[in-house]
């Protein structure tokens, strides 16, 4: 997808409504850095990533409630900064602190390399607030971004980079342009849960009026006390006051989508990972392209499992996330991870008042009257004609 960087302190460039891939490609652009009063230096906030529109002719469906008329790009999003940093390590860094801080320095110092031998996402704090603190009220070209997307979505870092009435402001502020949120608290969901009372009202304000959830099994748990994945997503669906779905990611298992009438459980695909940096964002851009498209639960789950292990098969993020190719072969080989009995304990162990869809290499009768197999090779066979038609080669504008 195309994506524009925003500043909120200038007008917003257009958006590009070219087709586009799957998954999109962020080209970041940093602006000039401004000075503290201290003389510290700070950046200036680029504060919302836009990607554009995605292949609209194969939308399917009429709008969602609120609709989407007049909305030309399909996701803006108010995250963290990170870099990926890509350097050839020869040796774990010495012991000693002065041998290690030379060591780190001559790494610094050095060029990335073509192959990459390690991939680090970090971001730089350096103070106890959040990075942008200085930004108090939601900026007029943020909102004018968040109102001209169909999407808005927000993770748990974003509360390192602003402060929590400013996320709580953009969630708001896209509830009344009709614009659907997306929340993944991450790793930061327990530490919000625990935090300032500004930070536990946001939090509870972004996990209560978000459209679609998304939360590993561990962090559903840290919200809700419950170990059951599947329990845990129904309590965060009925404590939700516009929760439409909750997505539990699985890990190397698979995913799973709770709506208020169905489950529907996905096994990931076999593949040999080689870095996991990456596939969280970009299973999260195939669940809001399935959301956008209107797409069967269980085949939203299907692409978002292919697009993040594709994305796992190769090094780093950025540029380096999951290419349409590869995700296409995924699904045509459609080597599912079928083994032990993960799926049907969990389905067996949760109190369901609903119908069950699994993701399956067949169609198997007879296993229960609640529980529905959806055979791979059906669910491809509709998602590939999607795809198939589209370059491989992604447009990637700033």
């Amino acid at each position: 997808m195309a994506l524009q960087t925003l500043n909120p302190l200038r007008h917003p460039a257009p958006v590009s409504t070219s087709p586009a891939s799957l998954t999109r490609q962020p080209l970041l652009h940093l602006p000039p850095r401004r000075r503290l009063a201290s003389g510290a230096a700070r950046p200036r906030a680029v504060a919302v990533a836009v990607s554009g529109a995605v292949n609209e002719s194969r939308r399917r469906g009429p709008p969602r409630e609120g609709g989407h008329e007049g909305k030309e790009t399909d996701l803006a999003t108010l995250g963290n900064l990170c870099v990926d940093v890509v350097l050839s390590v020869p040796q774990l860094p010495p012991a000693q602190h002065d041998e290690r801080k030379a060591y780190m320095e001559r790494l610094a110092a050095s060029p990335p390399d073509q192959c990459c031998f390690l991939c680090n996402v970090s971001r730089a704090d350096f103070s106890e607030e959040p990075a942008f603190s200085w930004i108090r009220k939601l900026p007029v070209d943020i909102r004018t971004a968040i109102h001209h997307s169909k999407i808005l979505f927000c993770n748990g870092y974003a509360f390192d980079e602003f402060l929590p009435d400013v996320i709580a402001s953009s969630i708001d502020c896209g509830i009344d342009a009709g614009t659907a949120v997306f929340f993944d608290p991450g790793p930061r969901g327990r530490s919000l849960l625990h935090g300032t009372l500004d930070e536990q009202r946001a939090l509870k304000h972004a996990l209560k009026l978000s459209d679609v959830l998304l939360l590993t099994s561990d962090e559903a748990e840290s919200l809700t006390n419950i170990k059951h994945p599947i329990q845990a997503g129904q309590e965060l669906l009925k404590k939700g006051i516009r929760t439409k779905q909750v997505v539990i990611k699985m890990g190397s298992k698979g995913s799973i989508m709770i709506t208020e009438n169905a489950v529907s459980c996905a096994p990931s695909f076999k593949i040999n990972v080689v870095d996991t940096v990456g596939c969280g964002d970009s299973f999260t851009a195939a669940i809001a392209f399935g959301f956008l498209h209107d797409l069967p639960a269980v085949s939203t789950l299907t692409l978002a499992n292919a697009v993040g292990a594709a994305t796992a098969t190769g090094y780093g993020a950025g540029r380096n996330v999951a290419h349409l190719d590869k995700v296409l072969h995924l699904l045509r080989e459609a080597n599912l991870n079928e083994e032990g009995t993960a799926w049907s304990e969990l389905i067996e162990g949760s109190s369901l008042c609903s119908g069950v869809s699994v993701l399956s290499r067949t169609a198997i009768n007879g296993f229960s009257d609640s529980i529905v197999h959806i055979p791979i090779g059906n669910v491809v066979s509709e998602l590939l004609p999607m795809f198939e038609a589209v370059s491989e080669r992604s447009t990637v504008q700033a």
